[in-house]
């Protein structure tokens, strides 16, 4: 039998004169916290709902299933001799060993007994066959139980299926998403959102793993907590290595070994998020039928592996203007049951588009089949991560604006009388970028009297002035109104 683990690495050069290689096997299995107190002896502490393992008999020609069911984070003192008794004697795959504790779990988080023997079956080269749909009659139901709409997060990314989130390139949805995966994976809420717990595996083929490092410290600083909080999530970076799921055939699309190998490691996840789109997707974006084909094979994954998938994309340019938030047809809208869209906040100023607050966003929800679309939620990047806007009340606004603007008026003024003109377009005068840097801001930012400019030009209260002449004629910002 060929010694292969369940992340693929070649293992069967492994032999008792190697027991350091040995010792390399508990980790990559997935047996966290392995200890071997003497040749032969080992121990591991379990760290998932079933510490059972399952193993081929060759005696009896089939997998069996071992130990019994034991509870969560149990000391299991003979995991490791039965291991290193199948290594010695070259009569298990590891990964049959581990089959269970990658979680493959029912509904109610028990041991799923056909899910794993598929699941060895699939490693093994030998996959069980998917048996069809079967057809129903609506009367079968008669006095079966509803079952429960089930949702990752309540409203916005339901389970066992695919949600699309978009947003333009440097908006921040890559970061959102790996938000999800850290709250999936601490049990944390997301944007103020209770999440099921478990395990997630993030894919990304846009950003290298230290991009990733990078990003999940911040996360962490930002909630409190350490990496070393993180072990449910697993992530994978393909930059460079290619990412495509899937490839065409003579009859549409067919799974690549990557959308295989990511299907085996959603076992026993809640959370699988796959960034980006556009690596993953081998078609023509707006041909219906390859979306449509493309979008249900990633639901197939959210299906088998009873788990949430969430697909993240770039919008066109005309998606961004109109407002839709995707690109290509509409298949993608129809394909998914939820669609999140993530943008900034902008407004139009004659031909000059204004980001008044660039940490500000919006998540829109565009599409909710099983909860309620056009809900938005107001989002500000603070300290690594994103976190909901606190609500204002309209006298805490009009007090901030009434104080911006005076802060500004006077700012001006001094500047005006000193002969040191500021101006409205950006560059080394920027009126709010430099107000913000004086020692009598009051501690206004430059994005808070960005805004207050903009309010005392449509109130007259400020103008536009030309001081010098001829070809040295320049603009600047002066009193209108009571000091015209």
């Amino acid at each position: 039998m060929a010694m292969l683990d369940h992340r693929g690495f070649d293992l069967s050069d492994l032999s008792l004169s190697r027991p350091e290689a040995i010792d390399a096997w508990f980790p990559a299995l997935g047996l966290p916290d392995t200890v071997q107190h003497a040749p032969g002896q080992w121990s591991a502490l379990a760290t998932w709902p079933g510490d059972r393992m399952i193993f081929s008999d060759e005696t009896e020609g089939e997998l069996v299933m071992w130990p019994d069911h034991r509870p969560h984070r149990v000391q299991v003192e003979f995991s490791g001799d039965v291991l290193c008794e199948g290594m010695e004697r070259l009569i298990w795959a590891p990964a049959e060993f581990v089959a269970l504790a990658m979680a493959m779990r029912d509904d109610d988080d028990y041991l799923d007994e056909d899910r794993a023997r598929a699941w060895v079956a699939n490693l093994r080269g030998t996959p069980e066959p998917v048996a069809p749909s079967p057809w129903r009659s609506a009367a079968d139901l008669a006095g079966v139980p509803v079952p429960d709409r089930r949702w990752l997060i309540e409203g916005l990314v339901p389970d066992r299926n695919v949600t699309l989130l978009t947003g333009d390139g440097g908006t921040g949805k890559s970061l959102l998403a790996l938000q999800m995966a850290v709250a999936v994976a601490t049990g944390a809420e997301w944007l103020g959102q209770p999440v099921r717990a478990g395990r997630a595996v993030v894919v990304s083929a846009e950003d290298d793993a230290d991009e990733v490092h990078r990003r999940l410290h911040g996360i962490a600083l930002g909630l409190g907590m350490g990496l070393g909080d993180m072990p449910r999530l697993v992530f994978r970076s393909l930059v460079g290595e290619g990412a495509l799921l899937a490839e065409k055939g003579r009859t549409g699309f067919k799974p690549t070994a990557l959308l295989a190998e990511i299907e085996a490691a959603a076992e026993g996840a809640r959370l699988v998020v796959l960034d980006t789109l556009a690596n993953f997707y081998p078609g023509d974006e707006n041909d219906r039928a390859q979306t449509t084909h493309f979008v249900d094979l990633i639901k197939g994954v959210a299906l088998r592996a009873r788990c949430a998938v969430l697909l993240l994309a770039h919008p066109s340019k005309s998606a961004m203007d109109n407002g839709a938030g995707y690109s290509g047809n509409t298949a993608w809208n129809n394909a998914v049951r939820s669609r999140l869209y993530l943008k900034r906040i902008t407004r139009q100023d004659g031909a000059e588009v204004i980001e008044p607050d660039p940490d500000a966003r919006v998540l829109r929800t565009m599409k909710a089949n099983y909860g309620r679309a056009a809900g938005e939620m107001s989002l500000s990047w603070c300290g690594g991560l994103f976190v909901p806007s606190a609500p204002e009340t309209s006298l805490d606004r009009a007090a901030a604006n009434a104080k911006a603007d005076r802060v500004f008026l006077a700012l001006l003024d001094a500047r005006e009388a000193s002969g040191r003109h500021v101006s409205h377009n950006p560059g080394p005068t920027y009126a709010p970028a430099v107000f913000a840097r004086d020692d009598e801001a009051e501690g206004l930012t430059k994005r808070a009297l960005a805004a207050a400019m903009e309010r005392l030009f449509a109130a007259g209260r400020i103008v536009i002035k030309t001081h010098g002449s001829g070809a040295k004629a320049r603009s600047h910002i002066g009193r209108g109104g009571e000091n015209e």
